[in-house]
């Protein structure tokens, strides 16, 4: 594969691994389901995400993390935590110094501790998210690693992959009526307002494509013996609200949804090696695009120019 613009680490070889550090995982020179994301909208996303280019995160993302850590590694979420109250709610400048000037930790802003807390202990009121994260047998902030082979202009292809899984499930009862344990990814995401409801989950998981990223982590997992295969309960996302009261949902993706998602990983996947192997980067579009109007935009009572 042709070198990409940084210098990454070395990824060890396919396996599973614990205990590995966020910063660590992020220096591995493997295929995730984020840079996916990036070669699904264009070559030139994709090539600027693989070279570091992409904005730092938002308070969203690192709100999100803050309470992954707290949900997942409580321990390690109070050993590390650093509440600065100086830290506003739209200071995105001086919470990125204040951690710049203590790596390891985690940085929370004016209130968020608070706030973070409150969503855990939700969490705690809703009885299937509890049995999942509390009360049946997981583990937690695996790293896995595998190879794919893709067939390239005559030639076998090995693409080194990775993903970060939140929660492993080995056996679980779905339902009271199940007929047998099944095994699962747990995946904890944190939601605007009403986005995490049974009402808008469905365009939450479109919109930020989180069927893409399940059926890539499922790939991993089933290649490397965490996962039997894809099914109607393989894949959970643990929705809260990040707004008062901090609403729960447990979702499972469907075997659709999840179809969907492989083939938009494959075809991400292929956008991915035109890069690395011939250093394919095309914009979203580089021709003329024609540009109409949604629907909702028209008026049915239109005049032309020369009325």
């Amino acid at each position: 594969m042709i070198p990409v613009k940084r210098t990454p680490a070395h990824c060890p070889p396919p396996g599973v691994y614990r205990n590995i550090p966020f910063e660590d995982y992020c220096s591995w020179d493997a295929l995730n389901a984020s840079t996916i994301g990036q070669f699904l909208v264009s070559g030139r996303n994709g090539a600027s995400y693989l070279a570091g280019e992409q904005s730092p995160p938002k308070k969203d993302q690192l709100l999100g993390t803050a309470t992954h850590s707290m949900l997942l590694e409580p321990v390690d979420y109070a050993d590390r935590m650093l509440v600065d109250e100086k830290i506003g709610p739209a200071a995105e400048v001086t919470h990125r110094k204040v951690a710049e000037a203590n790596p390891g930790r985690i940085i929370l802003r004016k209130g968020w501790n608070e706030q973070i807390v409150s969503m855990a202990r939700s969490v705690a009121t809703h009885p299937k998210a509890r049995y999942l994260l509390r009360e049946v047998e997981g583990s937690n902030e695996l790293t896995l690693v595998w190879d794919i082979t893709r067939r390239v202009g005559g030639d076998d292809v090995t693409v080194r992959c990775k993903a970060r899984i939140d929660r492993h499930i080995p056996a679980f009862t779905p339902y009271p009526d199940a007929s047998k344990p099944v095994c699962c990814f747990l995946d904890i995401k944190t939601c605007a307002k009403d986005k995490g409801s049974p009402e808008q989950i469905d365009r939450t998981v479109a919109n930020w494509g989180y069927h893409r990223q399940a059926a890539w982590y499922l790939s991993g997992g089933i290649r490397l013996g965490l996962i039997d295969k894809m099914h109607a309960n393989s894949y959970i996302i643990l929705a809260i609200e990040k707004d008062r009261p901090y609403p729960v949902g447990t979702y499972p993706i469907c075997c659709s949804a999840l179809e969907q998602g492989w083939a938009d990983c494959k075809r991400g996947i292929a956008a991915y090696l035109k890069y690395r192997l011939h250093g394919h980067a095309p914009h979203a579009s580089e021709n003329l695009v024609p540009v109409s109007l949604p629907m909702w935009a028209m008026n049915s009572e239109q005049e032309t120019a020369s009325d």
